[in-house]
């Protein structure tokens, strides 16, 4: 009976040192190399952590990092976060109350301790600046790629000199998506945001979409080239004296196009169906806006869409001829579309318990989880085209499918912790 008890005791204790091992607790200086990985997870950041210079902090595909509120991670030597399409490298809050996370710090990169960051497939939520480069020029360099930033006040913000690199990169339902200075952004997705850009400089923005958003772009002294700024309440608001470069962008549907505060614009813009202005001069001056098209040559209706001294005297003329004809047949395939991310969608969830029922479905669906608090849901066809958007704080929904064609479509549901997306039968 004794050895029964004996191994017991030792098999409770085994199960519990396993359990242990299960999460690390972190907290102090980083005073060695560290590789941080999937099997030591979830690691517990409880109080401020540095890497200091010389030592390099490797994460691994699939590692959580959890941290208490009011937490900082300050990297003042390499940090390499090694996320995969399959394995997102999670950096998120430990703690809630009545199921409302409570937010942490962020991750710091101090450049001017000579720091470095590569970032690749990680996801930030609910930090107040889920990273930060700080000012000035010792370190580099500093790049995100494949990364989802989501519920944070400030996603990516600071500036050190040198330029970061943010490419393919999601942003929703932050504060600000980005802030400062000092990066070059490309092929980028903004969504529901307050500001996709906030009071920045020396940014450019190429290749990225800018979609329901408060304001898509509130910056200056850096180009915009080729993007799409869709359904938002302002598209691009000049900050200082405004972009240098804005060419070859969309700037459509939204309440208003441009607010221009000083440059005027490049060439060869589509701006046109803003609901209130397409363009509106700030300045006492008259402004050059030639060259650009306007989805009209009538200098009537383009003028009613224009804000100017023929509107307010204390103001200047925006000068927009010689205009541009151009083939307005292009804004009915503009779509607030993911697919802009090619190589890394929204990071998924793994392991997720959203249950989606009937499916097929007739008149209704309804979407449920035991754990997850669903903030959103939103109802695709195939083409790309948002056709419901319901937000939410709760774990069970149901949708009505009534006014919908029979056919498939894509269901993305949005929670605190990710996004799921699910394909659906209409009957």
């Amino acid at each position: 009976m004794e050895k029964k008890i004996q191994s017991l005791v030792l098999l409770v204790l085994l199960l519990c040192g396993f359990k242990s091992q299960a999460q690390t607790t972190i907290s102090g200086g980083l005073f060695v190399n560290q590789t941080w990985t999937i099997a030591g997870s979830p690691y517990l950041i409880t109080d401020t952590t540095t890497l200091f210079p010389g030592f390099t902090l490797t994460i691994q595909p699939g590692t959580v990092l959890k941290f208490s509120a009011n937490v900082v991670l300050n990297i003042r030597g390499t940090l390499n976060v090694q996320g995969t399409s399959s394995d997102s490298v999670y950096f998120i809050p430990a703690d809630s109350i009545n199921n409302q996370p409570q937010s942490w710090v962020g991750v710091v990169i101090d450049n001017t301790q000579g720091a470095t960051a590569t970032i690749q497939y990680a996801v930030f939520n609910h930090a107040e600046r889920a990273l930060e480069n700080v000012c000035c020029f010792g370190g580099g360099p500093f790049s995100i790629a494949n990364s989802s930033f989501k519920y944070n006040t400030l996603g990516i913000t600071g500036y050190s000199g040198i330029a970061a690199t943010v490419t393919r990169c999601y942003f929703g339902y932050n504060y600000a998506a980005i802030n400062q200075a000092d990066k070059d952004v490309d092929h980028c997705f903004f969504e529901y945001n307050t500001f996709g850009l906030w009071a920045t400089e020396r940014i450019d923005v190429t290749n990225s979409i800018f979609c329901s958003n408060t304001t898509a772009l509130y910056g200056g002294r850096g180009d915009l080239q080729n993007n799409t700024i869709i359904y938002n309440g302002t598209g691009v608001q000049g900050f200082f004296e405004g972009f240098y470069n804005v060419n070859n962008n969309i700037i459509s549907r939204n309440d208003t196009g441009i607010v221009i505060t000083g440059n005027g614009l490049g060439s060869n813009n589509i701006i046109c169906e803003n609901v209130n202005f397409n363009a509106i001069n700030t300045q006492n001056y008259n402004i050059s806006i030639a060259n650009n098209c306007w989805c009209t040559t009538n200098p009537i209706a383009l003028g009613v869409l224009i804000y100017d001294a023929y509107d307010d005297v204390n103001l200047g003329l925006l000068q927009y001829t010689p205009l541009v004809v151009c083939d307005t047949s292009i804004l009915s395939g503009v779509l607030c579309d993911l697919s802009i991310l090619t190589s890394s969608e929204e990071p998924v969830l793994i392991n997720d318990d959203i249950v989606v029922f009937p499916n097929p479905a007739s008149d209704a669906m309804t979407i449920e989880s035991s754990r997850m608090r669903i903030t959103a849901i939103e109802l695709y066809d195939m083409s790309g085209r948002l056709l419901l958007l319901e937000k939410t704080n709760t774990n069970r929904n149901t949708i009505s499918l009534e006014n919908l064609a029979a056919g498939v479509y894509v269901l993305r549901i949005v929670t605190a912790d990710g996004i799921i997306s699910r394909k659906i039968i209409r009957e």
